[in-house]
């Protein structure tokens, strides 16, 4: 078929097979009667004789029926599975028994250990251990009313213990003697498998007390094993301790660059009160002294240790990134306005109830009729107001004092 009628569907197909072969049979089929069987039954509807040609078809059927229609033919449904001419080897298979072919059984691997691990090496050094020796005395005879201390977590067991061949058994792992463990160790970590691996494996053959600590600290040895693991395991992490006051403790880290910018970020452990405030560099030594600030510094290549401080500034970049318009210390303006006053999903305050003890008036407060500014006090003049603020500001000074800030 060409590249064309590989696209045809699958009645112009069908009526092409047929076309093809009486084409081919032209010299004998011309001029007598013959029968055409299709497993195709719409084609009796378009080619059959004794059906009427369709109104409506395709041009390509239209030119074949004419070009059937100068030949004396009957053309009949027969079933898929009943034309066994047409693909005889498919569709009439010759019944075939059933052939098994032996399995071959192939060598793989032939490997010798040094020390074969017979039974009977295990009955011998059963025998000279010093324990297990009198556990199999015990075993035998009886266990006594008053069991020594090397053997009280065998008595735990001896429900499942027994011996076979004088060898013990526990359940049907072989319980192997001091003098044999090391050998044992080895067999099992001929491959350098995990512990875990170990464990499994060492479960279906042998035991004997403590042996998953045993494999732990073989595996921990091993130097092969030890030079391609992965990162060793991290300690268990220390928080940090909940502060009680605000701004005890603050974390700090720098932002940036941002479009050459770089920031200083300041965030309060106590209240997660955020300051953000663009910088030339990122040096700080003289301002730590000069203020008297403890710096403790965080585990290198560690930033989970300054978490607070790493979220924050994953928080700004993202912030000031998003917003289009304005020059930085606008967008900052805007940024911290809505931290300091969107409730933390932990505390449920916002950061400025946190440290200020109230919450921050926004343009969202005037949607409430009752959150509406109140009116001053009639009789209070602006000089009034003002010593008020200079009484509170008075009050401020000493506490600073005691803080170790320079007025």
């Amino acid at each position: 078929m060409s590249a064309c009628e590989r696209n045809y569907s699958q009645t112009d197909k069908e009526a092409l097979a047929i076309l093809v072969g009486v084409k081919k049979l032209h010299n004998y089929l011309y001029g007598r009667p013959f029968e055409i069987r299709t497993d195709h039954r719409p084609l009796l509807e378009i080619l059959g004789r004794e059906q009427k040609t369709p109104d409506v078809l395709s041009p390509r059927m239209l030119r074949w029926s004419i070009v059937f229609s100068a030949y004396n033919y009957h053309l009949i449904y027969v079933s898929g599975k009943d034309i066994g001419n047409a693909d005889g080897l498919s569709r009439l298979p010759l019944p075939t028994a059933d052939i098994t072919v032996p399995h071959m059984e192939e060598v793989l691997m032939l490997e010798s250990a040094p020390e074969p691990l017979l039974d009977v090496r295990m009955k011998k050094e059963t025998k000279k251990d010093p324990v297990l020796s009198r556990l199999l005395h015990y075993l035998w005879f009886g266990w006594p009313q008053t069991v020594p201390d090397d053997l009280k977590q065998f008595q735990k067991l001896k429900a499942e213990l027994s011996v076979y061949r004088n060898c013990i058994l526990l359940g049907s792992r072989v319980v192997i003697p001091s003098e044999g463990r090391k050998t044992i160790l080895e067999t099992l970590h001929s491959t350098h498998p995990g512990v875990v691996k170990m464990k499994v494996l060492a479960k279906s053959y042998v035991w004997w007390p403590g042996i998953t600590k045993d494999i732990e600290k073989f595996v921990a040895r091993c130097e092969p094993c030890q030079e391609v693991a992965r990162n060793p395991p991290r300690e268990n992490v220390h928080p940090w301790e909940y502060t009680k006051d605000p701004w005890s403790r603050i974390h700090i880290d720098h932002a940036g660059p941002i479009e050459g910018q770089l920031f200083l970020i300041v965030v309060d452990s106590y209240s997660k009160y955020l300051e953000v405030r663009p910088v030339a560099s990122t040096a700080a030594e003289q301002t730590i002294k000069r203020n008297l600030i403890r710096h403790v510094k965080i585990a290198p290549y560690h930033p989970a240790s300054n978490g607070q401080a790493k979220r924050m500034v994953q928080t700004t970049k993202q912030a000031l990134m998003k917003q289009r318009g304005g020059d930085w210390s606008t967008k900052i303006a805007r940024f911290l306005l809505r931290q300091h006053t969107t409730p933390s999903a932990t505390a449920g305050v916002s950061p400025a109830e946190l440290l200020m003890g109230r919450k921050l008036k926004t343009c969202l407060n005037k949607l409430h009729p009752d959150r509406r500014p109140g009116k001053l006090e009639e009789n209070t003049s602006p000089s009034d107001r003002l010593k008020k603020i200079n009484q509170s500001s008075l009050e401020i000074i000493p506490i600073m004092d005691q803080s170790g800030f320079q007025q």
